[in-house]
């Protein structure tokens, strides 16, 4: 037997190409899917996979996704049939007749498989030379599958750096989704608008195709076009149809009115069946899933209906094909914005326009499984197995979770608190392996309008600058963007975070704190960032004066915002607040640093306290 690492990508690229939470999912499972059909490859010609932890000693698979590449069946439960958990790389003992070769191609033949259900698909009756040309090029240059031999968990990434894999250049006009890759009507907009329009028009009008699979201004690549309709043809694609979830997954709009779309009162039930038909009537449709069985349609109408900004806003109206001008869209706008403001009790209890998407991974994984190669598996088995019940029971939605990776979305509200035990999770899995075994996590609170493919971004650099380049590894990261951008960000080590609580961060501690208290006022924020974080840097042998000094000038501004407030009371108050404010670290020995007072902290936590209400 002989060891084989292998990694398929790109990984980041394809999967945070998305405009739509829905392309997210796709692109995460398809990669998943992928790297699923090497493995299996792997155990049809006698080897074993000793990273991930996908089987048992005697080879009976545990993984359901695997299990079902293997068999060539649908997967035992919905989770598994359309949430990728297998990571794009792992490492294998193969037999010494087996060249790596043989299992790149079994990738490639299952990736031609998918691409070619969805061609026949979009192109029945075949297509203009031109596009052919194009779709043939990225089907068959895009994955770049690199692999090496021996144990050394380094080798994989030096091989990387060859960068061995040049994709052919891309001209003409640009994909929507997939930006470096062109589009497949192989028209140039500036030259050929009528040409390009008319072509993407014919795929637009095609009964199975609705607003939702391809918008007005899309013009898609064949890798962006196989993302997207890659699930509509899966039962020939994959070989099984994927679950409702998939199809349907719940957009940003509707992650963030979630809690208030379920919070509805049984006296409003008239008022929601008005809202409803009012709605079908304006052809918004049914078209998210809020992840448990609901029989009203109320609770499947699209997030974006549920804001009232967005019933006023013409360009939503042409989005479901209204005309400006006409006047029965007027009067049905009018009689839709009044039942959603009644539903709103006048505008005062209105949805949060602000999700959490939570970014995970393990620290120094690779050193680990040198170390400990089986034990982290299992480690990293068990983590996996009790993901999906925590991120449901926070009203969450998994995207990806293999290994120690994960990327989940959450109410606003269910993002930190899920967090929090899903860091708990890891730990109790590596309990009895390893005390060096450790998580760090990205939080972005986003607005639900913010490019999604931008918000990913930013948490893939969240997670590795913030959580764990400058703090230190093993903490935590958050940050709010707001419509116009990142505003805030707050890091803190696990240890800092939770100050000796189990279930609740010291963030949330001081949210429920601010929550009704009258003298959280925007003035009062504003002067603690411009009268104390300009004050001068403290070294290590004034730190603990720093403190005072800042402890006592919070005091006084908070009894400056109230009045009635004793000593004492302001003291308790600011001193919590204090804990969100001084920086913290970690140092290469691993030793906790506080630095200077940034306000960063306890503008996240009155944000959280206000869940976002009013700073959109």
């Amino acid at each position: 037997m002989k060891t084989l690492q292998l990694t398929i990508g790109p990984v980041q690229s394809f999967v945070s190409q998305a405009r739509r939470t829905r392309d997210l999912l796709a692109g995460s499972f398809l990669l998943s899917f992928l790297s699923g059909q090497a493995m299996a490859e792997v155990l049809r010609r006698g080897g074993e996979i000793r990273y991930p932890l996908v089987h048992d000693e005697n080879k009976k698979i545990l993984d359901p996704l695997l299990q079902a590449i293997y068999d060539g069946e649908t997967p035992k439960t919905s989770l598994s049939a359309g949430i990728g958990s297998l990571p794009n790389r792992f490492q294998a003992q193969i037999c010494k007749n087996t060249h790596p070769k043989e299992i790149a191609e079994a990738v490639d033949c299952a990736w031609k498989k998918v691409a070619n259900a969805v061609w026949k698909k979009v192109f029945p009756n075949g297509c203009p030379e031109a596009t052919k040309t194009i779709w043939d090029r990225q089907v068959d240059e895009f994955w770049e599958i690199s692999w090496v031999m021996g144990n050394d968990s380094s080798l994989l990434s030096r091989r990387k750096y060859w960068h061995s894999h040049f994709p052919p250049s891309e001209p003409g006009d640009k994909c929507t989704l997939t930006g470096n890759l062109q589009e497949l009507s192989g028209f140039v907009r500036s030259r050929e608008p009528k040409q390009q329009q008319e072509f993407w028009e014919s795929i637009r009008e095609k009964k199975w195709i609705s607003a939702f699979d391809l918008q007005e201004n899309e013009r898609l690549s064949a890798i962006g076009l196989i993302k997207r309709f890659y699930p509509l043809v899966a039962e020939e694609a994959l070989e099984w149809k994927l679950p409702k979830g998939a199809l349907n997954f719940p957009s940003t709009g509707y992650l963030a009115a979630m809690p208030w779309i379920f919070s509805r009162r049984k006296e409003q039930q008239e008022e929601m069946r008005n809202f409803t038909q009012l709605a079908q009537q304006a052809k918004i449709m049914c078209s998210e899933d809020p992840g448990h069985e609901v029989d009203s349609k109320f609770y499947k109408l699209e997030g974006n209906a549920f804001f009232l900004s967005n019933i006023q806003r013409e360009n939503y109206w042409r989005e479901h094909g209204w005309e400006q001008t006409s006047e029965e869209k007027a009067a049905l706008q009018k009689a839709l914005y009044q039942s959603l403001y009644r539903l709103t009790d006048e505008g005062k209890d209105t949805p949060s326009p602000f999700y959490a998407l939570l970014l995970m991974d393990g620290d120094q994984l690779g050193q680990l499984l040198d170390d400990q190669g089986e034990k982290v598996s299992q480690g990293l088995a068990q983590f996996t197995a009790d993901l999906p019940e925590i991120v449901q029971e926070e009203r969450g939605f998994t995207v990806y979770a293999g290994g120690d990776d994960v990327l989940a979305l959450f109410p606003l509200k269910n993002g930190l608190p899920a967090a929090v035990r899903l860091r708990q999770a890891y730990q109790r899995a590596f309990a009895d392996i390893s005390s060096e075994a450790s998580i760090s996590a990205a939080l972005v609170y986003a607005h639900y309008k913010a490019p999604l493919q931008s918000v990913l971004k930013n948490a893939h650099e969240l997670l590795d600058d913030v959580a764990k380049r400058a703090c230190g590894r093993d903490s935590l990261a958050i940050r709010v963007w707001k419509g116009g951008g990142p505003v805030w960000t707050w890091s803190c080590p696990w240890q800092e975070a939770l100050k000796g609580q189990t279930d609740q961060s010291v963030l949330e501690t001081v949210a429920r704190q601010i929550q009704g208290e009258q003298a959280y006022t925007p003035s009062f924020f504003h002067h603690l960032r411009s009268r104390l974080e300009p004050w001068h840097d403290p070294d290590e042998k004034d730190q603990k004066t720093y403190q005072e000094r800042i402890q006592q000038l919070l005091v006084a501004e908070y009894r400056r915002s109230n009045g009635t407030a004793t000593r004492e009371q302001a003291e308790e108050r600011m001193e919590a607040l204090m804990s969100v404010c001084l920086e913290k670290w970690r140092d290469p020995h691993k030793n906790i640093q506080t630095g200077r007072f940034r306000t960063e902290g306890a503008l996240i936590a009155h944000f959280l306290a206000t869940e976002g209400r009013g700073q959109d």
